[in-house]
């Protein structure tokens, strides 16, 4: 997955054929066809890596931003992430989102896949944000879900801003605004 993830990155959905993918990944067609059927499927595949992949940078399994310390800590880890990638692209899923959104070649059930990604994420924050607010960690009266909406527009503005400019500064800018908010009480 990660071979075919990183191809995918680097050449986009569309210019990755099934034969590149053997290539890069030492399997065979038979193989491929076996376990995901068809392209579209193999696309869902990286869409779930990458989903897995942003999640575990940002520890929102372990460390969810439920509390001022919290919040920082996944700030830092999702600029550390992209600056790990050069600050040359956007994110892994936003950029997948890009080209699949209009992509007369994709799928609506690879769209759907895509979109579940994003939710599955927005819902991660949300949970970190509302124990924080339960517990009093996070100002009352924040609504979680809007808060974690403007998380996940920082993180996706800020990394495709940063791509353009080739440095931290959009994202950081994009996140301080975003989390600002859930500091004060």
């Amino acid at each position: 997955m990660a071979a075919t993830a990183d191809l995918m990155s680097r050449a986009g959905v569309a210019a990755t054929s099934l034969d590149a993918v053997r290539a890069a990944t030492g399997t065979s067609k038979s193989q491929l066809y076996h376990y995901f059927g068809d392209k579209a499927g193999l696309v869902r595949a990286v869409v779930e890596h990458q989903f897995d992949l942003v999640v575990a940078a940002q520890h929102l399994h372990d460390d969810a931003p439920g509390d001022t310390a919290a919040l920082l800590r996944w700030r830092y880890r999702v600029v550390s992430a992209q600056r790990a990638r050069g600050f040359a692209a956007g994110c892994p899923l936003g950029s997948l989102a890009a080209e699949l959104a209009g992509a007369p070649w994709a799928d609506d059930v690879t769209r759907q896949a895509l979109a579940a990604a994003f939710d599955r994420w927005r819902g991660l924050l949300q949970a970190g944000i509302a124990a924080g607010v339960a517990t009093g960690s996070l100002p009352p009266g924040t609504d979680p879900a809007a808060a974690a909406q403007a998380l996940l527009e920082a993180v996706e503005g800020g990394t495709l801003l940063s791509a353009v400019a080739g440095g931290p500064a959009p994202l950081q800018a994009a996140l301080e605004r975003a989390v600002a908010p859930l500091l004060t009480s």
